[in-house]
């Protein structure tokens, strides 16, 4: 079997996690629209126990 490299992840990686995350949250119900007309919006994931998080 191949091995994995380990590496520090770039910005945009990082970014695509959190893009991902966000996505299955809100397929799950678990995300809030946070903003204003004036300002715009941000989905943000929901204010939840993360020690509980499954």
């Amino acid at each position: 079997m191949g091995e994995i490299e380990t590496r520090p992840l770039a910005a945009h990686e990082i970014d695509a996690v959190i893009a991902v995350l966000t996505a299955v949250f809100h397929l799950q119900d678990k995300t809030e629209l946070i903003g204003d007309d004036e300002e715009g919006y941000i989905i943000a994931p929901k204010e939840i126990n993360w020690e509980t998080l499954t």
